[in-house]
């Protein structure tokens, strides 16, 4: 579908409103649910829904941990509806970016990159990068034949974005033949936070952005152009993809999108993604399902772990961080290894379970052998409320949804 102008008869686009993080309440379960089942099929307490419902699977930041046939395999395993990747592949990895973009045609794939997949041109800092490299390197010819560095590294980031074609959903979106959703996608490349003087340059090269408001516009324009943005016309549940999740998760280092890697503790969100979502539903009652990123990685920097997932209480989306790294883990001496992705489905529109999934796949035949399961969200069955757990506590909240 590609990046979509603004439609529809909506009113005008109001101010915007505060909108702080709404902490989930205190609840039950108390423990965590951990499973092991090859099954997608949800829990006796979750809504499940025979006549419209969705499998998605999400890979987190692959940080160049991916193996073309042991990935496969777990992917075949999962059979999912569609394949979503929320950035961080590799190191501005041209190759690897080429081969995850081969998924496309096996798989309905969709997929933004993140600021390292622009790791050396994303900003002055990694064009500096670029350049030491490039001293250090036995492919000096191979820049030097292409007058810098700069020039380098952008036939790099085109090369990339050529290969995954209208499966890159940054400031864009797409949709498959018998998938009940729109895939849309906020800003590509994010480095995350507030500041735009870093990256200034890097957006108005490669996407004529200027500032962090017209990004905002941006993203606003694709969500308000899915469904051809006609107040109170066909609904067609819509999940966005981000590389950084948007800011108003909170502020502690434990949430979504919190800082960790410094002091003091502070929400590291997009700006630019939080104003997009809120003005669409502010004018025009559009909400995501399902907005799903990376980034934040899910165990903190100075110990404890993040909290994965989050529920709005107004506009009953949910913010699904699928940051867990490293994603791949070796099972003792065996050639098993544990290969994670996280699993998501949908009924009717809305979001009814999220699943941290550990395929175990035997290195040496390649096969998918069985699943670690640990349920992360549930829908409560005929009811406006979910049941969500809290990593950094190792104890289950419950939210109960306003619309």
């Amino acid at each position: 579908m590609g990046s979509l102008p603004r439609q529809g008869s909506c009113a005008p686009y109001p101010p915007l409103a505060p909108w702080p993080c709404r902490p989930p309440m205190s609840g039950s379960p108390s423990q965590r649910q951990v499973t092991a089942s090859t099954s997608v099929a949800a829990s006796t307490s979750v809504a499940a829904s025979a006549s419209s419902s969705t499998n998605i699977v999400v890979v987190g930041d692959v940080h160049a941990q991916w193996d073309d046939n042991l990935d496969r395999a777990a992917l075949d395993a999962l059979s999912p509806d569609a394949v979503l990747f929320v950035g961080d592949l590799g190191n501005q990895d041209v190759e690897l970016v080429s081969r995850i973009a081969s998924l496309k045609d096996s798989y309905n794939l969709a997929a933004i990159l993140g600021n390292h997949d622009a790791w050396y041109c994303l900003t002055d800092r990694g064009r500096k990068r670029a350049i030491k490299n490039a001293l250090q390197s036995s492919n000096l010819a191979q820049f030097s034949s292409l007058g810098d560095t700069g020039e380098y590294t952008a036939k790099q980031i085109h090369e990339m974005l050529e290969a995954l074609g209208s499966s890159h959903v940054g400031y864009g979106a797409t949709s498959f033949p018998g998938v009940d959703c729109v895939f849309a996608g906020a800003r590509p490349f994010s480095k995350g936070g507030v500041q735009w003087s870093a990256v200034k340059a890097f957006y108005a090269k490669y996407y004529g952005v200027s500032s962090m408001e017209e990004s905002a516009e941006r993203i606003l324009d694709v969500i308000m152009g899915v469904d051809g943005g006609e107040e109170g016309g066909p609904s067609v549940p819509l999940v966005m993809l981000a590389h950084n999740g948007p800011s108003g998760l909170g502020s502690k280092k434990y949430d979504p999108c919190g800082v960790d890697f410094m002091e003091p503790e502070d929400d590291f969100g997009d700006p630019d993604l939080e104003e997009a979502l809120e003005t669409a539903y502010l004018s025009c009652g559009k909400r995501a399902a399902l907005v799903t990123f990376g980034h934040m990685h899910s165990r903190l920097k100075h110990g404890g772990m993040r909290n994965m997932v989050s529920v709005d209480a107004r506009m009953g989306t949910v913010y699904l961080n699928a940051a867990v790294v490293p994603r791949v883990a070796s099972l003792g001496e065996s050639s098993l290894t544990r290969r994670h992705f996280v699993r998501v489905g949908l009924a009717d529109g809305v979001v009814v379970k999220a699943e941290n999934v550990w395929v175990h796949v035997d290195e040496e035949d390649g096969i998918a052998l069985t699943q670690d399961v640990e349920c992360i969200l549930e829908k409560v069955e005929n009811a406006n409320r979910y049941r969500v757990y809290q990593a950094h506590t190792g104890e289950w909240a419950e939210v109960n949804v306003e619309a």
